[in-house]
């Protein structure tokens, strides 16, 4: 009974081990692609927010920064969040096309 029980807990120790490997490199490939996001949304951010501050040093005093007023505070923000989300949609359209043109 004790040698059963031994075998039954080496494959349940094997499986386990298996599928702690498999969701474990899923987990990392997803938080890679969440942080590489993340950083390409916050550059974006920093670059629209650094032409945005030129464009009020060099436009007209008073008709661009009128202009902007009207504009929330985080419109560089979600210009930058809609330009990285197109290039994901992008890469990951890419991917899939390139996978079915592998597999066919």
């Amino acid at each position: 009974m004790a040698a059963l029980a031994a075998y039954i807990g080496s494959i349940f120790t094997s499986l386990l081990a298996f599928f702690a490997a498999f969701f474990t490199k899923k987990v990392a490939v997803i938080v890679a692609i969440i942080s590489v996001l993340t950083a390409a949304a916050v550059a974006f951010a920093a670059v629209i927010q650094g032409f945005l501050d030129q464009l009020m040093v060099d436009a007209p005093t008073g008709i661009l920064g009128f202009g902007l007023s009207l504009l929330p505070s985080n419109t560089d923000f979600v210009i930058s969040v809609i330009v990285a989300t197109h290039i994901a949609v992008y890469a990951h359209n890419w991917f899939i096309r390139l996978v079915q043109a592998r597999n066919f």
